[in-house]
């Protein structure tokens, strides 16, 4: 792969590998900080916004239906056009862009005081996710041009590493905000924290796009461009292979719709059972990128592809075990294990996606990615709240879990040479 940032001395492992990384590349220290930034926002606003939900609705399930909003406008973006844009324009301008846009979106949530706002909730719930759609192919396709090969594992960890910090730190956080402060001032610091992150990815300075490659799709058509990256994955056997890799995580990822209902009828332990499962998995995704980056030299591939595999393995069979729990600690220990190795999918299978994808098609490869996993994650998301509806929460958690395996031993042995 060719970088425009030279290579360094080789970095230490685990947590002082993260710290080296940051001070020694300024551009993805402001593009990191950033995504710290929007990502702690993102749970200060979910916990309120759920709250909301239920007290305007008084029907809980009515926030079901905010996983709809957030992923099929993101979905549809990421098939159709986010990709090609990534690829098109100056990818630092589009992620201020979308950050800046992100921030007003975020400041409508002040408005729903009423049952016949609610709707708007939804709105600014689908809007925040079609403008995501072109934030995160951008910020994906610019890594590798941040930070030298043999550093982009790390890279990748730390992102997935900071990703699961800041779900449990934000969680519990916001929830304290929105709580004594009330819920409009964790909606106000969601939208600051969008206009942070515009102020600090602006101020980095850094080769985001090749130039070389921005000119190859310069004045062709956008539906030529598109079709260059579907004609990409289809002929490239590492793409193809990496960007199924999530399928079966995703098909497990359902079983996750079902915590509540966990800790509700199984476990009779109200809403202090859902924040312990959630933080489980906000501490497995923490740790799993973390203990591989410790253990074993990222800059193998023989190394990161081992962790996908084992990775997946683990996912699954831990989501197995949280469908056969009765007991919290039996559920907070599978959700754990199997986020370990999700968050090892994850990191890993992004990596071998950025690091063998040329620039110029990397946006367009990467929110395929994201297309793919999104519309997984949403059927088995379905079909677990079917099948839990018909049998039980634990018959519902158990199928997703047992075909996520199913689906990840099939990979396994298909990409076993790739």
């Amino acid at each position: 792969m060719s970088l425009a940032t030279a290579a360094s001395p080789e970095l230490p492992s685990g947590v002082r590998g993260y710290a080296v990384l940051l001070a020694r590349r300024p551009a993805f220290r402001h593009l990191w900080l950033g995504s710290v930034a929007s990502q702690m926002g993102d749970w200060f606003n979910t916990i309120a916004l759920l709250g909301l939900l239920v007290e305007l609705t008084g029907n809980p399930a009515s926030a079901s239906l905010i996983l709809v909003a957030q992923l099929l406008p993101s979905a549809v973006a990421g098939l159709f056009i986010s990709g090609v844009l990534a690829d098109r324009f100056n990818r630092k301008h589009l992620m201020v862009i979308c950050d800046l846009v992100r921030a007003l979106i975020a400041l409508s949530y002040l408005l729903v005081r009423a049952p016949d706002r609610v709707w708007l909730a939804y709105a600014a719930t689908a809007g925040l996710s079609l403008v995501s759609a072109f934030f995160l192919p951008a910020s994906s396709a610019s890594t590798p041009n941040l930070v030298a090969a043999d550093e982009l594992p790390t890279a990748n960890a730390l992102m997935q590493s900071t990703f699961a910090s800041t779900l449990f730190v934000g969680s519990f956080v916001g929830g304290v905000i929105a709580q004594f402060l009330g819920r409009d001032a964790a909606f106000a610091l969601n939208a600051l924290s969008f206009a942070i992150s515009a102020h600090l990815i602006w101020r980095a300075k850094g080769d985001f796009n090749r130039d070389e490659s921005r000119q190859l799709v310069a004045g062709e058509k956008a539906w030529r461009v598109l079709a260059e990256g579907f004609r990409y994955v289809r002929d490239s056997i590492v793409a193809r292979t990496y960007l199924t890799a999530k399928l079966g995580w995703a098909v497990t990822f359902g079983a996750i719709s079902l915590y509540s209902a966990f800790s509700l009828q199984v476990y009779r332990l109200g809403d202090v059972g859902t924040s312990w499962l959630y933080t489980a998995r906000g501490l497995g995704a923490f740790l799993g990128p973390l203990v591989v980056s410790t253990l074993f030299p990222l800059t193998h591939l023989r190394v990161l592809r081992l962790a996908v595999r084992v990775g997946l393995v683990v996912n699954a069979l831990g989501y197995i075990a949280f469908a056969l729990s009765e007991h919290i600690w039996q559920g907070v220990l599978g959700v754990f294990s199997a986020h370990l190795g999700a968050a090892c999918v994850w990191t890993f299978s992004n990596v071998m996606l950025q690091s063998s994808t040329p620039d110029h098609v990397r946006g367009r490869v990467m929110s395929l990615d994201n297309v793919a996993f999104s519309l997984t994650y949403s059927l088995a998301t379905l079909a677990a709240g079917a099948l839990a509806a018909r049998w039980g929460a634990p018959i519902g958690a158990l199928c997703v879990s047992v075909a996520g395996l199913a689906m990840s031993i099939l990979w396994i042995i298909g990409a076993w040479k790739s």
